[in-house]
C-alpha cells in the first residue's frame, strides 16, 4: 500500500460501518431500505457521466464516428464501443455474475467478441452503449452501501463490490474527457458544455 493509504484502523472502522453486525447477511437488492450515502453519491456521478456519454454518442454524426485525432488512438466510434465493453465488465463484476457481453474480457485487450471489434456504424454502437448502461443501471439504483461492501467472488475476487463501481465511473469519466477533445476537434459542442 502507498503512503497515502488510510491506517488499518480507519479502514477497518469504515468497513465495519458498511457491513453492519458480524454474521448478518444483507437482504437481497430489492429488499434494501435505509440510507446509503456512499451509493447515493456514486449514483449521482454515474448518472451524470452516463448521460454525457450517451448524449455525445447520439450528438456526433455518423460520418465523424471514424475520426481519430491521431492514427494511434481509437476512433470516436471505437471509443464509445470500448466504454460499453468495459461497463459490462465492471458491472458484471459488481453484480458478481459472469460478463454477459464478453466472458473472457481482459483489460487492454480487444478480442473478436468485444463490441469495439464487432460493431460498425453509429446505430449499432449507440444501441450497444444504451444496452450496456441499461445492464449497469440496476446495480447503481437498487444496491445499498451494505451490498457494495460485500466481496466479489468472480472478477476481482475478494475485493468489495464498490471497487467495481468506482472503477467503472473512473473509466467512463476518463474516456468522456477523451470524447470532449474529439468533439471539440470536430466542431461539436460536448454535452457537458451546453445544448
Amino acid at each position: 500500500m502507498g503512503s497515502h493509504a488510510p491506517p488499518l484502523l480507519v479502514r477497518t472502522l469504515v468497513l465495519a460501518a458498511l457491513l453492519g453486525p458480524v454474521g448478518t447477511a444483507p437482504p437481497p437488492l430489492a429488499a434494501q431500505s435505509g440510507p446509503s450515502p456512499v451509493l447515493d453519491a456514486l449514483l449521482f456521478v454515474y448518472r451524470d457521466v452516463r448521460s454525457n456519454i450517451l448524449e455525445a454518442a447520439r450528438r456526433v454524426p455518423e460520418a465523424d464516428y471514424a475520426f481519430r485525432p491521431s492514427p494511434d488512438v481509437r476512433s470516436f466510434g471505437e471509443l464509445i464501443a470500448h466504454v460499453a465493453d468495459t461497463q459490462y465488465f465492471f458491472c458484471s463484476s459488481g453484480r458478481d455474475e459472469a460478463n454477459p457481453n464478453e466472458p473472457d474480457h481482459r483489460a487492454g485487450v480487444v478480442t473478436a467478441e468485444s463490441l469495439e471489434a464487432r460493431l460498425r456504424g453509429k446505430g449499432e454502437i449507440v444501441a450497444a452503449a444504451e444496452a450496456a448502461f441499461a445492464y449497469c443501471d440496476p446495480l447503481y439504483e437498487r444496491a445499498s452501501d451494505r451490498d457494495i461492501a460485500r466481496p466479489m467472488t468472480l472478477a476481482m475476487a475478494g475485493r468489495p463490490r464498490v471497487r467495481a463501481l468506482l472503477l467503472g465511473i473512473y473509466h467512463m469519466a476518463r474516456h468522456y474527457g477523451n470524447m470532449v477533445t474529439y468533439m471539440r476537434e470536430l466542431g461539436h459542442v460536448p454535452p457537458s458544455s451546453g445544448p
